[in-house]
């Protein structure tokens, strides 16, 4: 009676937690980026150039902030099985961290691929660069063959 009782309350405090703190600030952040989203759509418009590779590091930065965030919540740990959206995302810490990273590094990726396109070199490949070699040792910067910024 008593492991129910405790499990019912931490039920109850997952429950709480999921739908008076977590799920509105996850709401609150993904319309923020979805509106940084759209304002870097405009940017693009122009076609391919080097503000590509600007606007897809700032994506990648703007996905890396958020996956940060979520890893920094305090959540209690029955929430994985009160919510459907937590539940469906791997439990391991780490492939949990590498779940909601990835979105970044696609963007980084990109943001190389627009470098090598545009020969648009520079801090925002520079920031991607660095940022992937975090995740994704094969990119980790040498300076000595990276061509000279060409701002």
């Amino acid at each position: 009676r008593r492991a129910a009782a405790a499990g019912a309350g931490a039920q109850r405090d997952a429950t709480r937690c999921v739908g008076g703190r977590l799920r509105p600030a996850v709401e609150r952040r993904s319309a923020r980026l979805r509106r940084a989203e759209a304002a870097l759509n405009r940017g693009e418009g122009l076609g391919r150039s080097r503000q590509s590779v600007g606007a897809a590091a700032r994506r990648g930065e703007l996905q890396h902030d958020l996956a940060r965030d979520l890893m920094q919540l305090d959540v209690p740990g029955a929430v994985e099985s009160v919510d459907e959206t937590i539940g469906a995302i791997p439990q391991e810490r780490e492939s949990l961290r590498r779940h909601l990273v990835e979105p970044a590094l696609a963007h980084w990726r990109a943001c190389m691929q627009a470098a090598r396109d545009t020969l648009g070199y520079g801090e925002w490949s520079d920031r991607c660069a660095d940022a992937l070699a975090d995740y994704e040792p094969e990119y980790a910067p040498m300076h000595e063959l990276r061509p000279a910024p060409a701002y």
